[in-house]
């Protein structure tokens, strides 16, 4: 087995901290896309949804 003394070349600092950015920027992108039907504004509109339904119904049930 021989060992090499020679060194490996590493990316200059500018170019992976720009390589890092790029991959933070796509993971970002990633779990944005990942989001499910119950993330954001759509969370909203169905607590909305479950809290008026049931006390239209007691309403109208004590109106009738």
């Amino acid at each position: 087995m021989m060992i090499s003394s020679r060194s490996i070349a590493s990316p200059s600092s500018g170019q992976s901290s720009a390589v890092a950015r790029v991959r933070d920027q796509r993971a970002e992108s990633a779990r944005q896309d990942r989001q499910g039907p119950l993330d954001g504004e759509l969370l909203d509109l169905y607590a909305a949804i479950l809290i008026v339904v049931p006390i239209a119904w007691l309403l109208r049930a004590l109106w009738s």
